[in-house]
């Protein structure tokens, strides 16, 4: 409710309960309102992810399950063959949710990760811990971190004239890493868990989970 007047300045804390079931019903008012047009657009199934993802926050393993499964299997999304792709496509399989930009409308991510002789501010920089992180032969490493001498950078948006690089929200990839996490806490589907993981781990070009 707004603020008019100094006799309801003083708004006693929302409880966590409170504030998550507020979102739901949010949702679940969205969800009812919503159609599947582009990924561009907040659609259903963008909405069933962020529901994913509050479950997940609320340990509520089995709901997880349920969405990300009715996800998977509604054919709607697929991974992309070659994870730099996700980079280059704009609207890919892979798309549930992407924010559009455009010269007119631009956004600034290259600006900042670009080194300066390289025409950006070099504001941000991924820490050696995360280039570290990156297995032999992982296929990400080198969609995602470059080296200007010795500066590594950001080149997942490269569009530093125009900033028209669509940046993404939510990912079909997540899609997986949510059930996977969500069946490795209620300790049930070992053979899914794994195959759901491998899934991106094949297409990052390693090998997959032993267990």
């Amino acid at each position: 409710q707004p603020t008019k007047d100094l006799g309801n300045i003083n708004v006693p804390l929302s409880t966590v309960e409170d504030i998550q079931q507020f979102i739901l019903d949010d949702l679940a008012f969205a969800r009812g309102n919503l159609g599947n047009a582009t990924p561009t657009k907040a659609t259903n199934y963008a909405v069933e992810t962020l529901r994913a993802r509050l479950y997940l926050y609320r340990q509520e393993w089995d709901s997880v399950v349920n969405i990300t499964t009715r996800i998977i299997n509604s054919g709607k999304f697929s991974l992309e063959d070659e994870y730099a792709d996700l980079y280059t496509v704009e609207e890919g399989p892979e798309s549930i949710f992407e924010v559009d930009f455009n010269a007119q409308d631009k956004n600034r991510l290259a600006e900042y990760y670009f080194p300066n002789n390289l025409n950006g501010r070099y504001e941000m920089a991924p820490e050696q811990d995360l280039i570290d992180a990156y297995e032999a032969n992982d296929k990400r490493k080198a969609a995602t971190i470059d080296e200007e001498g010795n500066n590594p950078y950001v080149k997942k948006y490269e569009n530093l004239t125009n900033g028209s690089d669509n940046v993404y929200v939510f990912r079909f990839a997540e899609i997986y890493l949510m059930r996977a996490e969500a069946n490795t806490q209620r300790g049930t589907g070992t053979i899914n868990i794994k195959s759901d993981i491998n899934k991106l781990r094949t297409r990052a070009g390693l090998s997959g989970v032993p267990g």
